[in-house]
This record gives structure tokens, sequence and C-alpha cells, in this order.
């Protein structure tokens, strides 16, 4: 091996890292919206027509996506690394993932949902493969010194391009009386516009990225020699797995609290549908509220990630995010703490301080403003500990080793998420309790976050190959 084989690569100028941002941008209408502030409540409510069969749906969706992903995303890392370039990669499965969220129109209610589900799980597999490449390129983009305030700066990026979205299509679609450009409120065109939308958005903001942010140079093998090589690399590092025990551990903890928190972000449209009765304008106004403070929290958690450490910053937002999660399972229309009754008189006092802003955005009752202002302690936390939970493994893995050991860091962030999903299915299934299914992420997140306490904030060193 070279000697300089583990030094850090030459940071990128200012437009390399806007373009790897933009990006991440590009992101945030598909994850957030489609997934799960506007078209997830729509699949369980208006296209599935049952909100607890919907979210049993919702669930193997998510489950069967990350199967797909937990079988393909180490062998797609290693082959990346063998190879050099990430953007050939990145290019197909942009494509793809464009392609199945425009056709996520079709969705029209009294339609088989069969179609709908096949392209969500494509288009969930392609969009953690393209990720993949674009976080292994993290280390190469930015200085070690401001890692995690870039890191941050991406997924403020996300939440923005999130609201780039949600607020006009609130205003001028989702909360019209009479949809403008000819859409038809009967059959739900004005939610379902949100695919071709959310998949524009993706195609203009990706190309800044394609343009300016430099790839990785070729290694010298063919694509299709680089395959072998990738999966004989990969096969090497698994074997050293005690060398490195460290990551070994993060990417355990690591796997098991991120099945909770995506989870989370999954099913909560569709939870507060459930339990408030809030129409998709409703969900997404909520998101709107949460992704409005999101922009500036996933700056400020990138800025504390370079002062105390990656390690510190995850176990603070998930110590935050379980408690939000507790309260906020306790809440309903009419009754908080789980089994304090809130009188009609007390519901329509609402929130001390917040609450008049609440009651402007249509969250009326003391329990939905509750449960908004969880959403937003929660989730000025959460980003946090995403964004910092990539940070994490930039700091850990060998610099030469980036691509395959982010490979390794998404399969183990879906090698079980399929259970989580599928966990919230079969138990909301078993009780018909969106609650008691819902609940099911704080422990997923509790146990990842009494792993996490072991691991050590150290750069492995590559063995010898």
């Amino acid at each position: 091996m070279a000697k300089d084989a583990d030094a850090p690569p030459r940071p990128a100028g200012f437009k390399g890292q806007f373009g790897w941002i933009s990006y991440e941008m590009a992101g945030g209408p598909y994850f957030n919206l489609i997934r799960i502030f506007v078209f997830a409540p729509y699949f369980a409510s208006g296209l599935i027509g049952d909100k607890v069969r919907g979210q049993e749906l919702w669930g193997y969706v998510e489950g069967l996506s990350g199967l797909a992903v937990a079988l393909l995303a180490a062998p797609l890392g290693a082959m990346a690394e063998a190879y050099g370039p990430r953007k050939p990669g990145m290019v197909l499965f942009t494509l793809i993932l464009i392609g199945g969220v425009f056709f996520l129109w079709t969705g029209a209610p009294g339609t088989s949902p069969v179609p709908i589900m096949i392209a969500l799980v494509i288009s969930a597999a392609v969009a953690e493969f393209a990720f993949l490449y674009h976080n292994s390129m993290l280390a190469l983009i930015a200085p070690t010194s401001r890692i995690g305030f870039i890191s941050g700066l991406g997924y403020s990026a996300n939440y923005l391009g999130t609201l780039i979205i949600i607020l006009p299509w609130l205003v001028f679609i989702g909360n019209a009386g009479v949809p403008p450009f000819g859409l038809d409120r009967a059959t739900s065109e004005e939610v379902r516009i949100v695919g071709p939308i959310a998949a524009v958005f993706f195609f203009i903001c990706a190309l800044p990225f394609f343009i300016w942010t430099p790839d990785m140079k070729r290694l010298g093998p063919s694509p299709l020699r680089a395959v072998g090589l990738g999966l004989a690399n990969l096969a090497r590092t698994l074997s050293n797995a005690r060398h490195y025990s460290n990551i070994t551990r993060y990417l355990i903890a690591r796997m098991i609290y991120y099945d909770g928190l995506v989870a989370t972000y999954t099913f909560t449209g569709i939870f507060a549908a459930g339990v408030f009765n809030w129409s998709p304008a409703e969900v997404a106004v909520y998101g709107l509220v949460v992704f409005s403070i999101l922009v500036f929290a996933g700056v400020l958690g990138g800025l504390l990630d370079d002062i105390i450490g990656s390690k510190l910053t995850i176990l603070i937002g998930l110590f935050v995010v379980m408690s939000t999660l507790v309260f906020a399972l306790g809440l309903g229309t009419d009754h908080m703490l789980y089994s304090r009754t809130v009188t009609p008189e007390e519901n329509a006092v609402g929130l001390p301080i917040v609450g008049p802003l609440f009651t402007s955005l249509g969250f009326t009752r003391f329990t939905e403003q509750a449960f908004v202002l969880t959403g937003v302690i929660g989730g000025v936390f959460l980003g946090p500990a995403l964004a910092s939970s990539r940070t994490m493994l930039a700091r850990l893995a060998p610099t030469n080793m980036m691509a395959e050991f982010f490979g390794i860091y998404t399969l183990a962030g879906k090698a079980t998420s399929f259970v989580a999903p599928l966990t919230i299915a079969f138990v909301t299934r078993l009780t018909h309790d969106l609650r008691l299914g819902f609940a099911v992420v704080i422990v997923f997140i509790a146990a990842g976050f009494v792993g996490l306490i072991g691991v050590r904030e150290e750069r492995s060193i590559a063995a010898d190959r």
C-alpha cells in the first residue's frame, strides 16, 4: 500500500461543494413530501382508503425497498471504490428515481395500488444507491476541520428544498378551494401533482452537482472488472472485521437507531393524519412548520459537530427524539399523557406563547398544538443526529476506503430497515392501533443509543490488502 494512501484528498472548491450540497437539496421534496408529509398520508387515506390498512401497506413498501438496499448497497459501494468515479452510477440512479417519482401521478383513487407500490419500492431503493455514492464523496469535497459543517449544510439544504416546494404547493394548490392549472380535486390531482413536481425539482437541483462537483479519478479497471475487484475487496474488508472493530460497533449501533429514526420520519405523517384526522394539506402544514426550523438546525448541528464531536451530537439528538416521541404518543384529539382527558374548554385554549401562531396555521386544539410543538423540538435534534451519523463514519473510515465503507454504512442502515416498518405493519395489524404500531420506533432508537456509547471517535487505518 502506498505510504500516503490514507492521506485525505484535496478538498473541492466552492463550486464543487455547492454542487454536492445542491444534490442534497434535490432530494428534499422526494424524501419529505413523497415519503412522509403529502403522498404517504394520501396513499393510506386516499389511494387505499383505510388508514390502518394503508399504514400496514406502507410498511411493506418501506420494508421491501430496505431489503433491496440491504442486498445491493455494499457490493455497489465496493464496486465504486474499485472503479473510482461515482457520477456514472449516480446518473443512472437519478434518472430511474425521477421516472419512478413522476409515475406516482397515475395513482388516482380507485386504481390498483400495486403499480404505485412497485414505483415507490424502486424509487426508494435507487435513491439510497444515489445518496450512497453522494455521501461517499463527503471526505473528498470537505476539509476535515469543516466536514461536520458541510454535512450539516447538506441536511439544511435538504430541508430548504422541501420548503421551496411545500410552501407554494400549500398556498396555490393544497389549500386552494379550486386548484389551479385544471387540477381535479375529486381525483386528488392536487395531491398527486407532488410526484411530477418533486421529479422536476430533483432534475434541476442535481445539475450543479454533475457540472461542478469533481468526481473521483478512475483507478484503471473497466466497470465489469470493477465488479469483481469490488466484491473481492469487500470480502477482504469483511474478513478484517476485527481490525475494524470500532467501525463495526458504530455501524451496528447506527443500523439500529437509524432504522428507528427513518421509521419515525416515514410514519409521522400517516400517524398524525390517523390520530388527528388531518387532511394532506394539514399534514403538509405540519411539515412546513417542522422543516422551517430544521433548515437552521442542520447548520447549527454541523457547527456543534465540529466543536463537540459527532458521537456526542448524535447521543444528545437521540435522547431528545426519544423523549419527544414518548410524549407525542400520549396525545390524541381529546387526551394527553395517554389517559388524561382534555376537556373541550381546555382544548380550545391552546398552548401559551406559540398557541396563537399554531392557531393561525390551522391547529386550533391544545392537543394538536402540543403534537406540533413536540415535532418541532424532536425535529431540531433529529436532523443533526442524522447529519452527524454521516460525519461520524467520515471521521472513522480510512480515507481511501470511503465508498466501500459508505456502501457498508448504507447496508448497515438498510440491513434491518425492513424490520422496523414490517414490525410497525405487524403490530398495527395485530392491535388495530396506530399508536402501538408507531411506538415500535422508540425501541430501535433506544437500543442504538446504548450501542453507540461504547464507540471511540477515531479514524481507523486501512488493513493491508
